[in-house]
C-alpha cells in the first residue's frame, strides 16, 4: 500500500471497505481515506518522515458482508497480480436479493479502482437471476482503464475484469450460506462457442484466491461474521 503499487493484493479490497490510512511522522499523526492516499502510479500521498501504522474500517462497512477475492497469476507463488477483483455482497433479510455490493480492482488502472456504477445496477437484483453477472460486469469494463504492459494486455486484463467480476460476485453469494441450487450460474452469451469455453478453462486454470496467501485449489477467501475481513 505504502509504495503506491495498484497491484497490492490488500489494495482493491482496503477501497472496498472504504478504509482510513493512519500515518505517523515528526508533525504528529493523520489519518486520509484510501481512496485519497493514492494519487498515481506508484505514488501516495505520505511524506517521506512518515510510516503507516494502521488501518481503520467502520464497522457498517464490513457488517453482514460476505465477499470474495481472486487474483490473476502467473504462477502460484510470490507473484505480483496481473490483476486482482473483490467482490463483497450484503444480502436481503430473506436472502434472495442483493441489497449491498462492494466491487473493487487492482491493476485496472493506474489506482485502484472501485467500481461504483456496476455496484448501483445490480443492487436489488435477485440472486437467481443469470443476468446479474453480465449487468455488474458490463458496467464494470465502462469504469476501468487499464493499461498494455510486459505482464499484460489492456485487452487480456478487460477480459479478466469481465470474467473475473463474475465469478467472484458467485463465490461471494455463495458465502452468505445460501444453497448453492439457490444462486445463478454464469453464463455465457454463446455457450455453444469453443474459444468461449477454452477462455473459461484458462481462467479455472491460471486464476488464485485468496486467504491470506494464495491457493492452487481456488480455495475461499474472507470467511463470515464479523470478523471477515
Amino acid at each position: 500500500i505504502c509504495n503506491g503499487a495498484t497491484s497490492a493484493d490488500t489494495a482493491s479490497t482496503l477501497w472496498s471497505f472504504n478504509a482510513t490510512v493512519v500515518l505517523c511522522g515528526k508533525d504528529g499523526a493523520r489519518e486520509i481515506p484510501v481512496t485519497e492516499f493514492y494519487v498515481g502510479p506508484g505514488r501516495t500521498v505520505r511524506k517521506h518522515d512518515e510510516v503507516c501504522t494502521a488501518f481503520k474500517i467502520e464497522k457498517k462497512e464490513y457488517e453482514g458482508f460476505y465477499g470474495h477475492y481472486i487474483k490473476y497469476g502467473k504462477r502460484s507463488a510470490m507473484e505480483i497480480a496481473t490483476l486482482g477483483c473483490v467482490v463483497r455482497v450484503k444480502l436481503s433479510a430473506d436472502k434472495k436479493k442483493i441489497e449491498d455490493i462492494r466491487l473493487a480492482f487492482g491493476v485496472a488502472g493506474p489506482t485502484p479502482v472501485r467500481c461504483r456504477k456496476a455496484e448501483e445496477a445490480v443492487k436489488g437484483m435477485d440472486i437467481s437471476d443469470a443476468s446479474i453477472y453480465e449487468k455488474l460486469s458490463e458496467t464494470a469494463l465502462t469504469e476501468v482503464n487499464p493499461r498494455s504492459s510486459w505482464r499484460a494486455s489492456k485487452e487480456f486484463r478487460l477480459q479478466l475484469i469481465s470474467e473475473l467480476s463474475k465469478r467472484a460476485l458467485r463465490e461471494a453469494i455463495l458465502k452468505t450460506g445460501v444453497l448453492e441450487s439457490e444462486v445463478a450460474e454464469i453464463r455465457y452469451k454463446n455457450e455453444s462457442d469453443n474459444e468461449s469455453k477454452a477462455n473459461a478453462e484458462l481462467f479455472s486454470r491460471d486464476v488464485y484466491a485468496a486467504e491470506g496467501v494464495y491457493f492452487n485449489d481456488g480455495s475461499a477467501a474472507f470467511p463470515g461474521g464479523e470478523n471477515n475481513a
